[in-house]
């Protein structure tokens, strides 16, 4: 997605902008085979410039985009790591988190990035917005090698949805709260 093309109206920005991540990394888990990961990768280090420097350019809070790069990087690589072609370490000796951030215990760090942001949900609403579709689309981390880690990590989905929820206050009544039909002039029907 070229830097200057308009973004569609009603996600938060940061969902907005890291779609295009997501959706690569979701694709990832189905690819059984990959014929060049290395350049896999670049492409995935330059989307994520591409993410930064779109962030940047709507203003986002530079503290927000770095969480988001930092959970978006650890999502990918846990996709990858988690293909034939990626796993047994060969994915995680060369991963985003590493390229970006020098680390590699995103599964970990995650989970207590979560816990701070969950401290303020109203300022932290669009990381903690990613976070949520981070974990409907299967990033398990730390869960993923804990005893009954499946059940453990959805009682945190579900918590975190229900904060969520809270902060939310009551549904709109009307689908488009702005749209007001027109009335038939008279004798017209």
């Amino acid at each position: 997605m070229p830097d200057d093309l308009p973004l569609p109206q009603g996600l938060n920005a940061l969902l907005q902008l890291a779609a295009p991540l997501l959706s690569a990394a979701s694709q990832l888990r189905t690819v059984p085979q990959h014929p060049n990961p290395a350049g896999l990768r670049a492409a995935l280090i330059e989307s994520v410039k591409r993410f930064e420097r779109q962030a940047q350019a709507r203003g986002l809070p530079q503290e927000h985009m770095l969480a988001a790069r930092y959970i978006l990087c650890s999502f990918i690589d846990e996709c990858a790591s988690s293909t034939p072609w990626g796993g047994s370490g060969a994915w995680s000796s060369q991963s985003l988190l590493v390229h970006f951030h020098n680390e590699s215990w995103g599964g970990e760090k995650v989970f207590q990035l979560l816990g701070k942001l969950a401290e303020n949900v109203a300022a932290q609403r669009p990381l903690l917005e990613l976070l949520q579709v981070v974990l409907a689309l299967g990033f398990e981390g730390r869960y993923r090698v804990l005893d009954n880690g499946r059940a453990q990590l959805d009682s945190v989905a579900e918590r975190l949805a229900s904060l969520l929820r809270e902060q939310s206050g009551p549904p709109l009544r009307e689908l488009s709260p702005q749209w007001r039909g027109r009335c038939p002039a008279r004798g017209s029907v």
